[in-house]
């Protein structure tokens, strides 16, 4: 696909406006893990989107 998904990823702003409650024990490693991680959904989130745009302009004739 041609669309930017890099520029996308690197734009992705987390805002936290409420405190996190946590049940368990948390170390120094939690904020990277959760950056990786809402990293890899979006992404994630990303490709499903773009998948499916493309199968239903597919379905009306669009060549893609």
């Amino acid at each position: 696909s041609d669309l930017p998904i890099n520029d996308i990823m690197n734009n992705i702003q987390y805002n936290f406006e409420n405190l996190l409650n946590v049940q368990g024990n948390v170390d120094s490693t939690v904020i990277t893990d959760l950056k990786k991680f809402v990293s890899q959904f979006y992404k994630g989130a990303y490709d499903y989107t773009i998948k499916e745009i493309a199968k239903d302009a597919r379905k009306n004739g669009v060549k893609v």
